[in-house]
C-alpha cells in the first residue's frame, strides 16, 4: 500500500522533502542537486497529460536529467501529489520516482499554478519576502490568488 505517494520504503512525515526549502541542495555522486518548482510544475504537467493507469513509467523533460526528473519526482511523490513508484536501488546514490497518476491533492495544486501570470507572481511574493519556496506555502499562496480572483468575479470582494 502506497504511503505518501510512493510504493516503497517507509517514508514518515519527517520526511526530507517536509524539511527542504529554497536553499536546500541535495547530493548525489553526479554533483549537487537544487531543487526547481518549475521542474515540480513540468512535471507535474506530463503525468497530467498521461492515460489513467497505474503503471509507472519514467518522466523525461527536456533539458533535464533523468536524475534530476526522478529526483524531484520523489521529491513529489513525498509532498503527496504524484503516486508513484520509488525506482532506485539500495545502492542508487539519489532516489528516483516513477509516477503512476496525480493525487487529488496534485490535481488541486497543479489547476492553481496552471497559469503562468498567477504562478510567476506567487514565486517572486514568496521569494521578496524571504519565505521558505516551498509546496506547501506556494500552495496557499496560488490558493489566495485564486480566492481574490473569485472574489473580483463574483463582485464579493
Amino acid at each position: 500500500m502506497p504511503f505518501n505517494g510512493l510504493s516503497r520504503g517507509d517514508r514518515g512525515a519527517d520526511s526530507l522533502a517536509a524539511r527542504l526549502d529554497a536553499r536546500s541542495v541535495a547530493t548525489y555522486e553526479g554533483g549537487n542537486m537544487e531543487r526547481d518548482m518549475d521542474l515540480y510544475r513540468k512535471i507535474l504537467r506530463e503525468v497530467e497529460t498521461w492515460p489513467t493507469t497505474l503503471v509507472p513509467r519514467e518522466v523525461e523533460i527536456e533539458g533535464f536529467t533523468q536524475d534530476q526528473v526522478g529526483y524531484h519526482a520523489w521529491m513529489l511523490a513525498e509532498e503527496g501529489l504524484i503516486d508513484g513508484f520509488d525506482a532506485a536501488g539500495q545502492s542508487d546514490p539519489v532516489h528516483v520516482c516513477w509516477p503512476r497518476c496525480l493525487t487529488p491533492k496534485g490535481h488541486y495544486f497543479l489547476e492553481a499554478a496552471q497559469d503562468d501570470t498567477r504562478w510567476n507572481r506567487a514565486k517572486d511574493a514568496i521569494m521578496e519576502r524571504g519565505l521558505p519556496l516551498t509546496v506547501k506555502v506556494l500552495g496557499m499562496v496560488l490558493q489566495e490568488y485564486v480566492k481574490a480572483e473569485v472574489r473580483k468575479f463574483t463582485g464579493t470582494g
